[in-house]
C-alpha cells in the first residue's frame, strides 16, 4: 500500500543569520509551458534537508538509488492543494553510507519510477562555516600573519559584502573560501565585520578581531 503524504503547503523559513539556510528547502515538481515536467536542480549543504513540492497534475514518485533515501508516491496537485513528501538528508544518507565528503561538490541524481524519462540533480557540498577560532586572529606586530581560512565549506563562488580591513591586512576571495593575510605595525586590537554569502545563498555573518602583540623580548 502506498503511503501518501499530507497535502499541506509549506514555506521555506528566512536565511538563519550567522550559519546557513534552513532545512527544508523545497524540490518543486512543475510542467513548463511545453507541457514538460520539470524537476529541478538544487543544492544542498551535508546537514540540509530538503523535500518534495509537487505542483503538477500528475503524480511523482522521486527515487534515489541510494537506499538510506526513500521517498512517497506524491500524488497530484488539485482543489489548490500542493502534495508535499516528508523530508529527506541527501547529504547525511552519503555519510551513513560512508561517503567522505571533502571540500568539493557531490551531485546525486533522482528520478520517477512513475516516469523513467524525469530526472533532476541535488548538488551536495560540505556545511558552510566559519572555523573555531577563526575569528580571533592573533598576530606579532611587523609579521606576516600565516594565511588563514575565515570560511570553509559551501558553494563557490563566493560573494562578499563590502568591508574595510585595518591596515596592512587583505581578504582574498578563494575558490575554497576566505583567506586573511598581511602584516601591521600598530600594537592593539581592531576588528572588521564579514557577511559572506555562497552560490547556495548560505551566510556567514561574523566580526573578525585582529590582535596585533609586541615582539618577545630578546
Amino acid at each position: 500500500m502506498t503511503v501518501e503524504p499530507v497535502a499541506i503547503m509549506l514555506e521555506t523559513k528566512p536565511s538563519t543569520t550567522g550559519k546557513r539556510m534552513p532545512d527544508q528547502t523545497p524540490i518543486t515538481i512543475s510542467r513548463d509551458s511545453k507541457g514538460n515536467v520539470v524537476f529541478p536542480t538544487i543544492g544542498l549543504t551535508v546537514t540540509q534537508m530538503t523535500f518534495f513540492r509537487n505542483t503538477d497534475n500528475q503524480p511523482h514518485h522521486p527515487v534515489f538509488t541510494d537506499p538510506n533515501i526513500n521517498v512517497a508516491e506524491i500524488p497530484a496537485a488539485s482543489g489548490g492543494k500542493v502534495p508535499v513528501s516528508t523530508p529527506v538528508e541527501p547529504g547525511r544518507a552519503l555519510q551513513d553510507g560512508g561517503f567522505v565528503l571533502d571540500d568539493g561538490m557531490v551531485t546525486m541524481t533522482y528520478t520517477c519510477s512513475l516516469h523513467p524519462t524525469e530526472s533532476g540533480q541535488i548538488n551536495i557540498v560540505p556545511d558552510f562555516f566559519m572555523p573555531a577560532g577563526a575569528n580571533q586572529v592573533s598576530v606579532v606586530q611587523n609579521q606576516q600573519l600565516t594565511p588563514l581560512a575565515l570560511t570553509t565549506g559551501g558553494a563557490a563562488p563566493y560573494t562578499l559584502q563590502p568591508t574595510t580591513l585595518p591596515a596592512g591586512f587583505t581578504l582574498a576571495n578563494t575558490a575554497a573560501g576566505l583567506v586573511l593575510s598581511g602584516a601591521s605595525a600598530t600594537l592593539g586590537v581592531s576588528s572588521f565585520p564579514l557577511d559572506v554569502t555562497d552560490s547556495f545563498g548560505n551566510t556567514i555573518n561574523a566580526t573578525i578581531f585582529i590582535t596585533v602583540t609586541a615582539p618577545a623580548a630578546t
